[in-house]
Protein backbone atom coordinates (compact mmCIF):
# COMPACT_ATOMS: atom_id res chain seq x y z
CA UNK A 1 0.00 0.00 0.00
CA UNK A 2 1.16 3.79 -1.02
CA UNK A 3 0.24 6.70 0.96
CA UNK A 4 0.78 9.88 -0.56
CA UNK A 5 -0.37 13.25 1.08
CA UNK A 6 0.28 16.49 -0.52
CA UNK A 7 1.57 18.49 1.84
CA UNK A 8 4.96 15.87 1.74
CA UNK A 9 5.24 16.35 -1.80
CA UNK A 10 6.95 18.90 -3.75
CA UNK A 11 5.43 20.98 -5.81
CA UNK A 12 5.36 20.56 -9.71
CA UNK A 13 6.44 23.64 -11.87
CA UNK A 14 3.65 24.30 -14.39
CA UNK A 15 2.50 26.72 -17.04
CA UNK A 16 -0.22 28.47 -15.59
CA UNK A 17 1.75 29.48 -12.10
CA UNK A 18 -0.19 28.01 -9.57
CA UNK A 19 0.48 25.45 -6.76
CA UNK A 20 0.16 21.95 -8.14
CA UNK A 21 1.56 18.21 -6.45
CA UNK A 22 1.80 15.33 -8.49
CA UNK A 23 0.17 12.80 -6.49
CA UNK A 24 -0.74 9.60 -8.66
CA UNK A 25 1.12 8.92 -11.79
CA UNK A 26 1.37 5.48 -12.95
CA UNK A 27 0.49 4.23 -16.63
CA UNK A 28 -2.78 4.72 -16.90
CA UNK A 29 -3.64 7.54 -14.89
CA UNK A 30 -1.99 11.20 -13.44
CA UNK A 31 -3.87 12.96 -10.84
CA UNK A 32 -2.49 16.46 -9.88
CA UNK A 33 -3.27 18.02 -6.47
CA UNK A 34 -3.68 22.13 -7.22
CA UNK A 35 -4.59 24.76 -5.11
CA UNK A 36 -6.02 28.19 -6.68
CA UNK A 37 -5.02 31.35 -3.98
CA UNK A 38 -7.66 33.93 -4.81
CA UNK A 39 -7.78 35.31 -8.20
CA UNK A 40 -5.71 32.60 -9.70
CA UNK A 41 -6.54 30.58 -12.41
CA UNK A 42 -5.26 27.98 -15.19
CA UNK A 43 -4.83 29.48 -18.44
CA UNK A 44 -7.56 27.96 -20.60
CA UNK A 45 -5.89 24.85 -22.88
CA UNK A 46 -7.07 21.46 -23.98
CA UNK A 47 -5.79 18.09 -23.21
CA UNK A 48 -5.73 14.89 -25.41
CA UNK A 49 -7.14 12.88 -22.95
CA UNK A 50 -10.49 13.08 -20.67
CA UNK A 51 -9.80 15.09 -17.97
CA UNK A 52 -12.01 15.33 -14.68
CA UNK A 53 -12.02 17.30 -12.37
CA UNK A 54 -13.05 16.64 -8.14
CA UNK A 55 -13.45 20.02 -5.83
CA UNK A 56 -11.79 18.87 -2.08
CA UNK A 57 -12.46 22.62 -0.96
CA UNK A 58 -14.15 26.12 -2.68
CA UNK A 59 -16.34 27.10 -5.05
CA UNK A 60 -14.18 27.52 -8.45
CA UNK A 61 -15.74 28.52 -11.63
CA UNK A 62 -15.52 25.80 -14.35
CA UNK A 63 -14.96 26.66 -17.90
CA UNK A 64 -15.70 23.30 -20.75
CA UNK A 65 -15.72 24.58 -24.58
CA UNK A 66 -17.90 27.56 -24.32
CA UNK A 67 -19.68 26.95 -20.76
CA UNK A 68 -18.67 28.58 -17.26
CA UNK A 69 -20.74 26.93 -14.30
CA UNK A 70 -19.69 27.65 -10.22
CA UNK A 71 -19.41 24.51 -8.65
CA UNK A 72 -18.71 23.50 -4.94
CA UNK A 73 -16.94 20.94 -2.82
CA UNK A 74 -17.11 17.24 -3.72
CA UNK A 75 -18.74 18.25 -7.38
CA UNK A 76 -17.04 15.94 -9.90
CA UNK A 77 -16.62 18.05 -13.66
CA UNK A 78 -16.19 15.83 -16.16
CA UNK A 79 -14.08 17.32 -19.57
CA UNK A 80 -14.35 15.11 -22.97
CA UNK A 81 -10.60 15.14 -24.75
CA UNK A 82 -9.58 17.91 -27.12
CA UNK A 83 -12.41 20.40 -25.73
CA UNK A 84 -10.57 23.89 -24.15
CA UNK A 85 -11.24 23.71 -20.11
CA UNK A 86 -10.19 25.62 -17.24
CA UNK A 87 -10.07 26.74 -13.56
CA UNK A 88 -11.30 30.35 -11.98
CA UNK A 89 -11.12 31.33 -8.35
CA UNK A 90 -13.24 34.30 -8.25
CA UNK A 91 -13.38 33.99 -4.64
CA UNK A 92 -11.48 35.10 -1.68
CA UNK A 93 -11.03 31.62 -0.86
CA UNK A 94 -8.53 29.21 -1.56
CA UNK A 95 -9.55 26.17 -4.09
CA UNK A 96 -8.42 22.81 -3.86
CA UNK A 97 -8.98 20.62 -6.71
CA UNK A 98 -7.78 16.73 -7.90
CA UNK A 99 -7.25 17.08 -11.90
CA UNK A 100 -7.37 13.55 -13.10
CA UNK A 101 -6.20 12.53 -16.56
CA UNK A 102 -7.71 9.66 -17.53
CA UNK A 103 -6.38 8.35 -21.29
CA UNK A 104 -8.85 6.20 -23.90
CA UNK A 105 -8.02 2.72 -23.20
CA UNK A 106 -6.24 0.92 -26.37
CA UNK A 107 -5.78 -0.57 -28.71
CA UNK A 108 -4.75 1.45 -31.56
CA UNK A 109 -4.09 0.38 -35.55
CA UNK A 110 0.00 0.46 -36.24
CA UNK A 111 1.45 0.30 -39.52
CA UNK A 112 4.86 -1.06 -38.82
CA UNK A 113 8.06 -0.30 -40.70
CA UNK A 114 8.13 -3.37 -42.61
CA UNK A 115 4.29 -2.89 -43.91
CA UNK A 116 2.65 -5.22 -41.64
CA UNK A 117 -0.21 -3.44 -39.70
CA UNK A 118 -1.53 -5.14 -36.41
CA UNK A 119 -3.54 -3.93 -33.37
CA UNK A 120 -1.60 -2.31 -30.35
CA UNK A 121 -3.33 -3.42 -26.88
CA UNK A 122 -0.35 -2.19 -24.56
CA UNK A 123 1.65 0.94 -24.15
CA UNK A 124 4.47 -1.27 -25.49
CA UNK A 125 3.79 -4.17 -28.14
CA UNK A 126 5.61 -5.69 -30.97
CA UNK A 127 4.98 -6.62 -34.65
CA UNK A 128 3.79 -10.40 -35.24
CA UNK A 129 5.89 -10.21 -38.80
CA UNK A 130 9.35 -8.65 -37.64
CA UNK A 131 9.12 -8.12 -34.07
CA UNK A 132 9.81 -4.74 -34.28
CA UNK A 133 8.80 -3.30 -30.76
CA UNK A 134 6.31 -0.12 -30.45
CA UNK A 135 5.53 2.28 -27.59
CA UNK A 136 3.71 5.63 -26.76
CA UNK A 137 3.69 6.93 -23.13
CA UNK A 138 0.10 6.76 -21.78
CA UNK A 139 -0.43 11.00 -22.65
CA UNK A 140 -0.39 10.30 -26.26
CA UNK A 141 -1.68 6.68 -26.16
CA UNK A 142 -4.89 8.08 -28.42
CA UNK A 143 -3.54 8.35 -31.92
CA UNK A 144 -1.47 5.73 -33.71
CA UNK A 145 0.59 8.29 -35.01
CA UNK A 146 2.05 8.96 -31.53
CA UNK A 147 4.11 4.93 -31.62
CA UNK A 148 7.49 5.35 -32.01
CA UNK A 149 9.46 2.19 -33.28
CA UNK A 150 12.10 0.98 -30.43
CA UNK A 151 14.12 -1.48 -31.86
CA UNK A 152 13.75 -5.27 -33.43
CA UNK A 153 13.37 -7.41 -30.06
CA UNK A 154 14.09 -4.45 -28.13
Amino acid sequence: MEIRNYKNLSNVANPHGIQSTKIYDKEHALIMHLILKAGESLKPHITPVDVAFYVLEGEPSILIGEEKIKVKKDDLIESPKNIIHSIYNETENDVRILVMKLPKPMPLEVKCECGESFEMTNFEDKCPKCNMIYGVTPCHAFDATNMMPAGINY
